[in-house]
């Protein structure tokens, strides 16, 4: 996040660290109950990100927008659950292998001299 100067843009703005939580209680007054432990969704775009938390899409009444029901979309008021699971730690691995593999599909590498 940047914060703006004083001309109000965010051009030459301090770079600060705030995570979504932080950033709705502190300067939006929202309070989230389950945010901090929630992924958050991003509806920016790909070059400008931006990140909401469930909770703010919750409580925002998608189902009453006009633009929405214009185009016939639809929405629920209540969140599903999904099933997920945790992904096992990465292995990691050697350099000498990875130069060996490299090697193998075509490529040289020459990285430390060998």
């Amino acid at each position: 996040m940047k914060k703006k100067n004083e001309g109000g843009s965010h051009d030459d703005g301090e770079v600060i660290k705030i995570s979504v939580c932080d950033y709705f209680t502190k300067h939006r007054c929202v309070e989230l109950t389950y945010s901090a432990f929630m992924p958050c969704v991003d509806v920016g775009k790909p070059n400008k990100p931006i990140y909401l938390p469930l909770e703010a899409i919750r409580n925002y009444s998608f189902y009453d927008e006009p633009v929405l029901a214009a185009c016939e979309i639809s929405t629920e008021k209540q969140l599903i659950q999904v099933e997920g699971r945790v992904l096992d730690a990465p292995k990691a691995v050697s350099m000498s292998l990875y130069r060996l593999v490299m090697v193998k599909i075509g490529f040289l590498v020459m990285a430390g001299g060998t």
